[in-house]
């Protein structure tokens, strides 16, 4: 459980590690870099024209996808691959509003082994100078159990949240599968 506005650990260093292209079962991208050290590709349907932003439609499907990285000033040239999962579902339909003197139990399909599922909830009492105030956790539940009951004792420990003028609750909850394959190396990375 964390507060915010709170604590601000330090910020990382990034590496440039040059070109950054992914082949994947539905195409070839390559990744933008906005700032260093930092790559991205989104799917965003109906977007045209965006550097890093796939707007056709395409989504991500099982396969392989290999990761090359010509190398940088901070990172030599790396070739990697990872066989994406299938598809992990949660079951965000269910869940329309989270009473915290109730425990949540959440539910998903699709769990890969060896993944993790991280449970991320936040709740903001009132609109601050610089971000909104409230109270935030994370659970992590191993991907292949398929549920994950958040316990009262976090939920309770929540601010209610306030709804902004424009109706938007400052709540918010999100479920994703983690994944993270095998170790790679390359010139300029450690695993420290």
């Amino acid at each position: 459980m964390t507060q915010f506005p709170g604590y601000v650990p330090p910020s990382p260093s990034y590496l440039d590690a040059g070109k950054v292209s992914v082949s994947t079962p539905v195409g070839p991208f390559d990744l933008v870099s906005p700032l260093k050290g930092i790559y991205t590709l989104t799917s965003v349907p109906g977007t045209t024209g965006v550097p890093g932003i796939v707007g056709d439609g395409t989504q991500l499907k099982p396969g392989t996808y290999t990761f090359t990285v010509s190398g940088g000033t901070g990172v030599g040239p790396i070739t990697a691959s990872i066989d994406y999962p299938r598809s992990f579902q949660w079951n965000h339909d269910a869940i329309t509003a989270v009473d915290g003197s109730q425990p949540l139990t959440i539910t998903w399909t699709g769990g890969t082994p060896g993944a993790l599922v991280s449970i991320l909830g936040n709740s903001s009492v009132a609109q601050g100078t610089t971000s909104d105030v409230g109270a935030a956790f994370t659970c992590w539940a191993n991907a292949t159990q398929e549920t994950f009951t958040v316990p009262v004792s976090v939920l309770s420990a929540l601010p209610p949240s306030y709804t902004d003028n424009s109706a938007h609750a400052h709540g918010n909850l999100q479920v994703v599968q983690a994944f993270y394959g095998d170790t790679l190396t390359a010139t300029g990375l450690d695993t420290a």
